[in-house]
């Protein structure tokens, strides 16, 4: 812990890189009450910093190097003088607390994002980071149809483009950040497919399809899709090996799931999850398990079946206990 609160520090670009390079232990940060107007972006040094308080300062800008701190929990940036939010922000996966209130904030607006809560601005600032990356998000155009409007139809432009990239994709097929709001038709055509991607698209109003054409995938990426649940029909991917559904709104992994008897590599992490199922201990290929970040409180005993995992991470969960049956776990290498 470093304390050097309410004091006249103006700047640490001097002293901080000194000070970044050598205490690289240091969890807490306070530096709130100076006058302080920059910081170096060599305090990405401190991979073990949990909490920064910068409020109260004349900070214009965010160092990005503070976005690379990984393990933050707690940034406070109140009080400053800061217009842009870093979009990297977005990436702070262990990120609980931002305070950034009384700023003349520009991006993203304080109004329409800041006060809607952490969640809604750590995903404002990933989709405008990769929409900086990649391009804009593409604008589709749709013609409601039907009673209630609720009959959505792609316009011409935008399904000619999406036809173009999954016929060039050939059997490793991404669609990152499209806005879809569901699997394309186009998808299902895709012979002998072998990788799916569809991470950072809006599958919240639509559980998705899986259909017995998938036989062949083996890879299944579908991490930040806003995901609340999964469809039955998972369990029809079973050649699948690895499926990732890290950073959605998942509450339970499903039963169905747990018959995809041949993966070795399921991530869960960063979901609400409350428990797993006692048949998971039927995915006896399994080899690496992530639930990191969700609110799991007991293991099913079954979990101890797992002969082949070598990687079960269970951290910043609500666990009251040890399971016993852990001590099966010959194959483990990293608890």
């Amino acid at each position: 812990i470093l304390e050097l609160r309410n004091n006249q520090l103006e700047s640490l670009v001097p002293i901080g890189n000194a000070i970044f390079f050598s205490l690289t232990n240091l969890r807490v940060l306070k530096l709130d009450r100076n006058r302080i107007i920059d910081l170096p972006d060599t305090i990405c040094r401190l991979q073990k910093l949990v909490e920064v308080n910068l409020s109260t300062n004349n900070l214009s800008l965010v160092p990005n190097g503070l976005t690379q701190c990984h393990n933050l929990r707690v940034v406070n940036l109140g009080n400053n003088l800061i217009t842009l939010l870093p979009y990297s922000v977005g990436f702070l996966k262990n990120l609980q607390e931002l305070n950034i209130y009384n700023n003349p904030l520009q991006d993203p607006p304080y109004d329409d994002v800041i006060t809607q809560g952490l969640q809604k601005t750590l995903w404002t600032c990933r989709q405008k980071y990769w929409a900086r990356q990649n391009g804009p998000v593409p604008e589709v155009s749709v013609y409601a149809a039907g009673v209630g409007n609720e009959c959505l139809t792609v316009q011409p432009e935008f399904q000619r483009r999406l036809k173009k990239m999954i016929d060039e994709s050939g059997s490793s097929v991404t669609l990152q950040q499209l806005n879809l709001k569901k699997i394309p038709e186009e998808v299902y055509d895709v012979e002998r497919m072998t990788r799916l991607d569809l991470s950072r698209n809006d599958f919240s109003r639509e559980m998705l399809e899986f259909r017995e054409n998938f036989v062949s995938l083996k890879i299944l990426s579908l991490k930040w899709c806003q995901l609340k649940e999964l469809s039955p029909s998972i369990q029809s991917l079973r050649h699948l090996l690895e499926l990732n559904l890290e950073c959605n709104h998942l509450t339970i992994v499903p039963q169905q799931l747990t018959r995809l008897i041949r993966l070795q590599i399921l991530r869960v992490n960063n979901n609400r999850v409350f428990s797993l199922p006692e048949s998971i201990g039927e995915m006896t290929e399994l080899r690496e398990l992530y639930v990191d970040a969700n609110r799991v409180e007991y293991l099913p005993v079954s979990i101890g079946k797992l002969r082949h995992l070598r990687v079960l991470s269970l951290s910043q969960n609500r666990l009251r206990m040890v399971e016993p049956s852990l001590l099966k776990l010959s194959s483990l290498r990293i608890l």
